[in-house]
């Protein structure tokens, strides 16, 4: 059975990179972002490669809804990030429906993706902001905070690890 572990904090706090250095050593992993890399975390992961610390993939733009991941060939996959992917997903649908229709909606498809990992013995960090430190326009900001916070607090629950960052610390909340 594989592990489900939440990074959660702060959006400038290092939890990719934290992540990263975690599982350096394994020689299989995927990082699954969102949106576009941040640099520190690709140059990290280049320099893994490089040095011959495994074999690394690096998915952007994943969707676990649209794309599939190859969960007997990979042992651990990093995916970054729960904020990035709410943000998206209710602004395909131009903010038109209330936040627990969201928060059903991403947690169906997150549940299934997660099984899926868990089912397989894979491993997968996921790396999410914490909702208080989310700034978007009025209007949206208070949607998407709340939905970001609830489906944090849902997948805390599902998860077999739960680390919390605040500046340079990590703390372990479960």
């Amino acid at each position: 059975m594989g592990k489900v572990i939440l990074y959660t904090g702060g959006i400038m706090e290092p939890k990719a990179i934290r992540a990263i250095e975690r599982i350096e050593d394994t020689d299989r992993a995927e990082y699954l972002s969102v949106e576009e890399m941040r640099t520190e975390a690709m140059r990290y992961i280049i320099f893994l490669e490089c040095s011959g610390h495994g074999e690394w993939h690096i998915h952007r733009y994943y969707d676990p809804v649209i794309n599939d991941i190859d969960v007997p060939y990979c042992r651990y996959y990093i995916f970054d990030g729960i904020s990035d992917y709410v943000r998206r997903f209710i602004s395909t649908d131009n903010y038109r429906m209330t936040a627990s229709f969201y928060i059903d909606q991403i947690m169906e498809s997150l549940g299934q993706f997660l099984d899926k990992v868990r089912d397989s013995g894979t491993n997968m960090i996921i790396l999410s902001d914490d909702a208080r430190d989310i700034r978007l326009e009025k209007g949206r900001a208070n949607l998407i905070q709340s939905v970001v916070f609830e489906v944090n607090r849902q997948i805390a629950r599902m998860a077999d690890e739960v680390i919390m960052f605040e500046g340079a610390q990590a703390l372990k909340m479960k």
